[in-house]
């Protein structure tokens, strides 16, 4: 995968989110004449459960439950296919002797690159995203202290986008976190790839 795969990559997700987001809003600025009327979900696949939906909802509801949607859980599934893609530019561009490699493998190999050195800012902000993404994995999100130090690091140079955290504390992805960590993914690989502004 090269960088410009990456790029087009991480940025459809983030337009992907923002589109949805965008257009959930504008269907709900319409007065609705409906709101109690019953949904039918057709055309689901016949392997889906048959309670997979209530009988009984309302126009109303499945609006609800779409803005609740577009907000936390659908950035952090953006958010974590983002890092598939972040993973994958780093295999095919880092050079590491293990078979099969963890992230955090992934970027030491790629920050011990001395022929396109990555910027001390850049490395503390990808940590940080990289201890987001394992805590949301295997800590359903509950903050440990790998993750309050790479808070607590990222957090003065962030811009406002990664705030210090507390043991214990549930962190998330918002739609805002998740535009904030392309961009510093983006910026990641422009330096992996030798493609330093």
């Amino acid at each position: 995968m090269n960088f410009e795969h990456l790029d087009r990559s991480l940025h459809e997700n983030l337009r992907s989110l923002w589109r949805i987001k965008f257009a959930l809003a504008a269907a709900g600025s319409g007065s609705s004449n409906t709101p109690s009327m019953p949904v039918r979900y057709l055309g689901l696949p016949k392997h889906a459960p048959p309670n997979l939906f209530s009988g009984s909802e309302t126009v109303a509801q499945a609006e609800e439950a779409l803005f609740r949607l577009s907000g936390i859980p659908l950035a952090t599934t953006f958010f974590l296919a983002s890092i598939a893609h972040y993973e994958g530019f780093l295999q095919s561009n880092v050079t590491i002797a293990k078979n099969r490699p963890m992230l955090g493998d992934l970027q030491t190999a790629a920050e011990g690159n001395t022929g396109r050195p990555i910027g001390a800012t850049t490395k503390k902000l990808a940590k940080e995203i990289r201890v987001r993404r394992n805590l949301l994995i295997h800590h359903g999100g509950v903050a440990n202290q790998d993750y309050a130090t790479a808070a607590s690091d990222a957090h003065p140079i962030s811009d406002g986008a990664v705030a210090s955290v507390v043991l214990g504390t549930i962190v998330e992805v918002t739609p805002a976190y998740f535009t904030y960590a392309t961009k510093v993914l983006v910026d990641y690989c422009r330096q992996v790839a030798g493609l330093n502004a």
